[in-house]
């Protein structure tokens, strides 16, 4: 019996250290990337989905890395596409990874794609801002103008003032 609950002591205290380790490793990821280190922080989130490959937010973090260099170097799109539908994949109730995912397809011009992510983002929150912009841009992609233009008005109402400027082009007389 004692060497039951030796053993169990021992896998309980391992797993904690393993799991303050994948936290520490989730805030450092987060850290750099704010840094605009993405290299880095792409390190350190794939060192905690080493860890921990059930968790969302390594996952998470690796595609929002891709997704950074999607939008600014137009290279790993597809990663971030696999890696942002894999955080999903785990958590399907994970609304970051809907929004991000939508922003990604919208970035790789898959705009049915990326409005049914959108919309989901748009459900989970509803007073995301910057969902809704997005949305108005992808619905005026897709020729949905009266819809864009009220995404455009609820994120103007919501304080962007990207949307207040296009109502003045896209909306006029709607």
């Amino acid at each position: 019996m004692k060497k039951i609950i030796l053993a169990l002591c021992i896998f309980l205290s391992s797993n904690t250290f393993a799991q303050s380790q994948y936290d520490k490793l989730i805030e450092s990821g987060l850290s750099l990337l704010k840094e605009h280190k993405v290299d880095l922080a792409f390190e350190k989130y794939h060192e905690a989905w080493k860890i921990d490959s059930n968790r969302v937010e390594a996952i998470y973090g690796m595609g929002i890395v891709c997704l950074y260099r999607c939008e600014s170097l137009q290279k790993d799109c597809p990663e971030a596409l696999f890696l942002l539908s894999t955080a999903i994949g785990i958590d399907k109730n994970y609304r970051n990874g809907y929004y991000n995912r939508g922003i990604c397809k919208k970035l790789m011009k898959d705009y049915k794609g990326a409005l049914t992510d959108l919309n989901y983002a748009a459900i989970k929150n509803p007073n995301d801002t910057l969902c809704f912009y997005n949305r108005a841009i992808v619905e005026t992609k897709l020729n949905q103008r009266d819809n864009a233009c009220n995404d455009l008005r609820k994120a103007a109402k919501l304080g962007c003032k990207q949307a207040a400027k296009l109502i003045v082009n896209e909306c006029s007389g709607k």
